[in-house]
């Protein structure tokens, strides 16, 4: 091999090593963010610590950093670290205006520290963006119920138990408070009694 053959080889041996090992980061950073989603089965911290790996490494950008940075979010909510997870799920509303989850988790964050009003607001543009989901309407209702403003809850539990006849907390909640609202007392019985007879149905509150 000539002088300038061998030159030519090492140069492109050279190159060749980035691309792996960059092809291998995308690819560890990948199986993180995997993790980072995990189910029941993954501990939060697990979690947390999976999706820093992904926001920190800086291997993936766009939908996928705005995602783990709304399953962080989620994760450190369930563990009741508020200001971090309101960090997060709000950078996962800046990267990812168009999805309705982060708004709905951060209007679920909103209403436990009971500030009631950035709650609705949060699932009015959740709402928007993803209008058949039953879910969304029993969390406003939650944020009304929370307000005080059962009328405009038991609308919202309306919808989401048209969307999902199955939400038992929708229909036990909204019999609750047609019951305290003093109307619609036979739609109010039916409500309790199928709610009561087949346990908690629908997602998690």
């Amino acid at each position: 091999m000539t002088c300038r053959a061998i030159a030519i080889a090492g140069l492109l041996a050279t190159a060749a090593a980035p691309l792996g090992t960059a092809q291998t980061q995308l690819h560890q950073a990948r199986t993180q963010l995997e993790r980072c989603q995990g189910g029941w089965e993954v501990d939060r911290r697990d979690k947390v610590a999976a999706c820093t790996a992904v926001i920190d490494g800086k291997q993936l950008e766009g939908d996928e950093i705005a995602t783990a940075f709304y399953f962080r979010g989620e994760a450190l909510k369930d563990m009741a670290q508020w200001d971090k997870a309101m960090a997060d799920l709000t950078e996962a509303i800046r990267l990812a205006p168009d999805a309705a989850a982060p708004y709905a988790a951060r209007g679920d964050l909103f209403s436990n520290t009971d500030k009631f009003d950035q709650a609705i607001a949060d699932f009015d543009r959740a709402i928007q963006l993803d209008p058949q989901d039953g879910y969304l309407f029993r969390q406003r209702g939650d944020a009304y119920e929370g307000k005080g403003m059962h009328a405009r809850a038991v609308a919202d539990y309306d919808e989401a138990i048209r969307l999902d006849p199955r939400d038992d907390l929708a229909l036990s909640t909204r019999c609750r408070l047609r019951a305290i609202l003093g109307q619609q007392r036979d739609e109010a019985a039916k409500d309790c009694s199928p709610a009561g007879a087949s346990g908690s149905g629908g997602r998690r509150p």
